[in-house]
């Protein structure tokens, strides 16, 4: 049986305005496609 991990995540803009959550199986990738703005 092949173990899946899964991330819930919590980013926020600069301004600590706008919070976005979700969960993603690549947190580093989702953490990048926030910062580039993807």
């Amino acid at each position: 049986m092949k173990l899946h991990l899964y991330y819930v995540y919590i980013l926020t803009t600069g301004n600590n305005i706008v919070l976005y959550t979700g969960v993603t199986n690549e947190l580093r990738r989702r953490v990048f496609e926030h910062k580039s703005g993807l």
